[in-house]
C-alpha cells in the first residue's frame, strides 16, 4: 500500500513540475501588451542609464557600453551593445568615455538608445 502511495506522489509532482516548466517556457516567448504588463514595462517607456563606451560602430549605428545598473529596467550592471536611434549620436562618442544615455522601449521590444550626454 505504501509502495502505491509514493507512486500516485511521483505522479502528482511530475505533473506539478511539468506544468511549472510550461508556464515558465510560455512566460519567455510572451510578445505584445501582455509581455509588457508581465515584464512590468510598456513600449514607448523611456529609461536613463550612465556606463564606459566600449566600442562605437558608425557604419551599424551601434555603441556597446559597460553600464551600471538601470533600476527602471531591473537590469543589473553589465556589458551590452545598444543601436542608436540616429547614427549622429556616435559622431562625438569615443571609446573610454563616460556617458549618461536614454533608452526607448520599442514596440519590436528593442531598446534603443535616443540620447548621449558626456558625464564630466
Amino acid at each position: 500500500m505504501k509502495k502505491l502511495h509514493r507512486f500516485y506522489l511521483l505522479v502528482v509532482a511530475s505533473g506539478l513540475l511539468g506544468a511549472g516548466l510550461a508556464l515558465a517556457d510560455g512566460m519567455d516567448r510572451m510578445e505584445g501588451p501582455m509581455a509588457a504588463r508581465v515584464s512590468g514595462q510598456t513600449q514607448g517607456s523611456l529609461h536613463h542609464g550612465e556606463g564606459v563606451v566600449q566600442k562605437v560602430d558608425l557604419i551599424g549605428g551601434k555603441v556597446t557600453i559597460a553600464h551600471g545598473a538601470i533600476n527602471s529596467l531591473r537590469w543589473p550592471a553589465m556589458t551590452m551593445g545598444f543601436t542608436v536611434q540616429d547614427r549622429k549620436l556616435l559622431e562625438r562618442v569615443v571609446a573610454g568615455e563616460r556617458i549618461g544615455f536614454d533608452l526607448l522601449h520599442t514596440a519590436q521590444d528593442q531598446y534603443v538608445i535616443t540620447r548621449i550626454m558626456p558625464i564630466q
